[in-house]
């Protein structure tokens, strides 16, 4: 998956904004610009800790709006569909996190948010079909189609709410082009945050420094340490050994002694 949108609403500096990112992006401003705060709110983003967010984090330091960040990932592989079933829409995932100021605690409340479209007739969304629905849908089932095409032709009889379930299922992914959506938003749902956590990409923060060499040589729980230590997890044995000769070349290179 990749990051194809992000939508930042009263953090820091910004009030809001919506970036579209493409293969490759670059913040360009001047200083104080908000570029940084970008980066940070893609931080809270990926790693949503209390312990991030002040009465400073906030927009004009406004507590009473809350802060929104919202990314929308594309391109998701066939792992990350099914991972994501119940929030992905047309190889799309968007999540939201919205970060409320708790006064009374002077700590601030995160609510992990997935969106799903479901159909705006409520025989066909699935949250809606009952056993008194179906009573209630079946004394005028006539009138359950769209653009003329039935959906109760698809019974002889009363179904049951787990066969209603089943024939609007199929009769969404036949007619798809024609039936109206709505997007709605879903906070926490069958532990989504605990699914965010093993579905999304790791994102690392880097942040301006003065000396490089000094941020490398610090162990793996700095930014540059958990960034290569990360690179260093996904890659393979076979990339091990085809990047261990040209590293070690560069290695020689950079620790060369002058004369």
């Amino acid at each position: 998956m990749k990051i194809s949108n992000i939508s930042i609403k009263h953090f820091t500096s910004i009030e809001s904004v919506e970036i579209v990112f493409h293969e490759t992006i670059a913040l360009v401003g001047q200083n104080n610009a908000g570029k940084s705060n970008i980066l940070k709110a893609l931080d809270v983003f990926f790693d949503p800790s209390a312990s991030k967010i002040t009465e400073d984090s906030f927009y004009s330091r406004d507590i009473s709006m809350p802060i929104e960040i919202a990314v929308l990932f594309t391109s998701l592989n066939e792992t990350e569909e099914e991972y994501f079933r119940s929030y992905v829409q047309d190889n799309a995932l968007k999540v939201k996190r919205k970060i409320e100021w708790d006064s009374s605690s002077s700590k601030p409340k995160i609510h992990h948010i997935g969106y799903r479209s479901v159909p705006k007739v409520d025989w066909l969304n699935e949250e809606k079909i009952s056993g008194s629905a179906i009573d209630q849908w079946w004394a005028t089932k006539s009138a359950l189609s769209i653009e003329g095409i039935q959906f109760a032709s698809h019974f002889k009889s009363k179904p049951n709410v787990t066969s209603w379930k089943e024939a609007a299922t199929a009769f969404i992914s036949e007619h798809k082009n024609i039936i109206r959506f709505e997007e709605i938003e879903r906070e926490n749902i069958a532990g989504f945050e605990g699914v965010l956590k093993g579905g999304l990409p790791k994102f690392v923060l880097l942040p301006a420094v003065r000396d490089v060499l000094d941020e490398a040589k610090s162990g793996k729980t700095n930014p540059f340490g958990t960034l290569i230590n990360s690179i260093e997890q996904l890659a393979t044995d076979e990339d091990k050994t085809q990047l261990k000769k040209p590293l070690g070349e560069l290695s020689k290179l950079l620790n060369a002694q002058g004369a």
